[in-house]
């Protein structure tokens, strides 16, 4: 028997007739109920699926919502996923009231609460996770309490809006995390019809083209490096816990999270043991898999001023992180930022890592991936990894104390 042609918007728009029933050819058991009268000229109605009952003993039928906030492809998909039910299970999912069935009731703060908790182990650190809190927090705050069901593409178009017009480029990392999160409802059943997040199919025709431009880390040119880290010393005295850090992730070119987080277990030392330590033997500091953004264990050589840096910290160590914050908990990387903005420096933390790459390139002219080792930028390939299986410490051992001489003024 063939199939029925696909039943759309506009098929629904020409056969609706006030105060009748209009059934849905390409969906046996669905139907639309019109309203006795349309307000200003506009569909109103509601959706019927009018089923046999698994038990064989009648016809029943169950109110699916009211069009348009349940629209046709919403209906579609619940009158699918109540038949998959049906066949698979032999009952009654309106009767039964089974927790899938509910299950399509949720809210999208709901979801979004799940959603959260599944993806726990997804990332290596905690500070993407808090990231997408953010965004269904603060971004989607006007979809938390509504039916998941019910949020169409111009629902989360409306929601955004205000962040289209202040944050384009933002617009686009948050749309990503809810396209996510609808496949995932989706996944567990709690969503049925297409995902109104995606930015090809939906949002890209109802936001436009949004003028998106790069902008990376505001960067400190190396040659006032030096200048400005005889400023930092001079702050030390005072700012000891976040002037040190900074100093100490300059002249490493590590990333903020690593340098904060930094463990005493990754220069091979037990902060809770009063031992006498030979600082003659540390040269590397071994950062952890999953705190440098990769899977595997980095190495870092130690110059001579951040070993001296990991001398003073040792003398006054509370807890496991050399540069520990309050309660004995890592520094927040707030701390470095708020410093140099107190300082007067229109620079990133992060732009420290760009004004090493340079001078690398400037002036040791390094191998590309000894340059880019040297910053912890692994192999862009699979192929590249499973070839290049050294981490060319030596070389990078004589860049980093370099690079330490010129930061400190030693020519």
């Amino acid at each position: 028997m063939p199939r029925a042609p696909k039943f759309t918007e506009n098929h629904l728009k020409a056969g609706a007739l006030e105060g009748k029933r209009l059934h849905i050819a390409d969906t046996p058991t669905l139907y639309f109920d019109c309203s006795p009268k349309f307000k200003g000229g506009k569909i109103t109605g509601s959706w019927t699926h009018r089923y046999s009952k698994p038990d064989k003993s009648g016809v029943a039928e169950k109110s699916l919502g009211r069009y348009p906030a349940v629209t046709l492809e919403m209906a579609k998909n619940r009158v699918a996923h109540s038949r998959t039910i049906m066949l698979r299970d032999k009952i009654d999912p309106y009767a039964q009231e089974t927790s899938e069935w509910r299950a399509g009731e949720k809210t999208f703060g709901e979801v979004a609460s799940e959603f959260l908790n599944t993806n726990q182990k997804r990332y290596k650190t905690d500070r993407p996770l808090r990231d997408i809190e953010f965004m269904f927090r603060v971004h989607c705050k006007a979809l938390t309490n509504k039916p998941l069901i019910t949020i169409k593409a111009s629902t989360i178009h409306d929601a955004l809006l205000p962040l289209a017009e202040s944050k384009p480029k933002r617009l686009r990392v948050v749309l990503k995390q809810l396209e996510q999160l609808f496949d995932y409802a989706n996944a567990n059943s709690w969503f049925f019809a297409e995902n109104p997040a995606r930015w090809k199919e939906k949002q890209s025709h109802l936001f436009g083209n949004l003028k998106q431009s790069v902008v990376h880390h505001a960067e400190m040119p190396f040659a006032d490096v030096p200048r400005f880290i005889a400023r930092l010393r001079h702050r030390q005295q005072s700012l000891t816990r976040g002037a040190l850090a900074l100093e100490f992730l300059i002249l490493t070119g590590t990333r903020t999270g690593a340098t904060v987080g930094m463990l005493w277990d990754e220069v091979g030392l037990r902060w809770d043991r009063n031992e006498q330590v030979d600082w003659n033997t540390i040269k590397v500091w071994k950062i952890a898999p999953g705190r440098a953004q990769a899977k595997t264990a980095y190495n870092v050589p130690l110059s001579d001023r951040a070993i001296e840096i990991l001398k003073r910290q040792w003398e006054y160590r509370t807890c496991q992180y050399v540069f520990c914050g309050h309660r004995r908990s890592p520094l927040s990387e707030r701390t470095l930022y708020r410093l140099l903005r107190r300082m007067h420096e229109k620079c990133t933390v992060h732009g420290f890592r760009t004004s090493f790459r340079v001078w690398i390139a400037e002036v040791m002219k390094p191998d590309f991936w000894v340059a880019e080792m040297c910053i912890g930028h692994a192999p862009p390939t699979a192929v590249a990894k499973a070839y290049l299986r050294t981490d060319m410490i030596e070389e990078r051992a004589i860049i980093m104390q370099k690079w330490c001489d010129f930061c400190v003024g030693v020519s």
